[in-house]
Formats: structure tokens, sequence, C-alpha cells
């Protein structure tokens, strides 16, 4: 099973604020969207309680929710873990080819050690926030911009989308 972390940070690792983006990206989220459409994607609670309403769980995906804590699940596309082993476990026994880890930090902490990819969003500012994306060893990875865009009507910053590829593991 690929693990991907599909992820949108400032240059000072800044993911959000308060259970909030802190930017606007339209174009990012085309990408999100388009990458994740018709895959699973696992998240932390805060972050699928930051979705908005109409959109949790994400639709036309697998939604999974992983915590320790008490969570009340009525949808057919959403399944909730309490640990990471167990989670991939399942998964890999499911046959799950690929897995969309989308945050919050504590998830993309957690998951880092384990991802193939990270397809991230790197946000030309410094920003407040009180959530971050860990800082990485880019040198583990294959590092290939895949599309530039620039401030517009659309998208509050410049921005990149890169993918790191994780180089062979002795």
């Amino acid at each position: 099973m690929k693990i991907i972390i599909i992820v949108a940070y400032s240059k000072n690792h800044v993911i959000g604020k308060d259970n909030k983006l802190l930017w606007h990206l339209t174009d990012d989220m085309k990408f999100f969207k388009k990458t994740t459409q018709n895959q699973t994607v696992l998240m932390g609670k805060n972050t699928y309680w930051s979705l908005p309403e109409k959109f949790r769980p994400l639709p036309n995906r697998n939604n999974i929710v992983l915590t320790t804590k008490p969570f009340e699940n009525t949808y057919e596309n959403l399944t909730v873990f309490n640990n990471i082993e167990n989670t991939l476990n399942t998964l890999k026994n499911e046959g799950l080819e690929k897995l969309f880890i989308i945050g919050g930090s504590q998830i993309y902490e957690a998951f880092l050690p384990f991802a193939d990819e990270i397809l991230a969003t790197e946000v030309d500012a410094f920003i407040e926030g009180d959530a971050y994306f860990p800082i990485f060893d880019e040198s583990e990875f294959h590092k290939e911009i895949l599309q530039k865009f620039q401030k517009n009507e659309s998208n509050d910053f410049d921005f990149e989308i890169i993918s790191y590829k994780r180089k062979l593991r002795l």
C-alpha cells in the first residue's frame, strides 16, 4: 500500500490556525479534489470537524478518521480507527493500493515515517498559525515541482505543488 501525504503549508510550515486554513487557493483545492477523488483519505478528528458540514465526510472518497476519543459515525463512506497499527494492518489486508493522509499536524507527524510520497503545496508566504507540518529531511526524497501558480483573484498567494517521492530505503 502506497502512503501519500497531501498537505499545504507556508514557508514556515504553518498549516492552519484555530482549526482553519489560512488562505484561499482555488487551484490547490482543484488539485486536492482531483487527486483524492475516488480514493481513501485519512484524517484526525479535528481535521474532520474543520471540513464544511456539506463536505463532511468528503464526497466520492472513503473517509477514515483516526482518533482515540469517542466518535459517533453514521455514514457509509466513513470508518473510524483508534490506532495507526490497526489502521494500516486492516487497510493492507483489504488490499488498499493508496492511502492519502490529509491532516492535521499530529496525523502528519505520525504518518511521515511511513510516507512513500508527499504532495506538498508550498505557499509563498510566512504566516502565523498554531498547527504545523513537521520539518522533514528533503534528502530522503526525490523532489519534483509539478505546477506553479501565481497570486490572482482565485489564489491568495503564489504557490507550487511539489512531489517528494521517498528514495529507496536500505
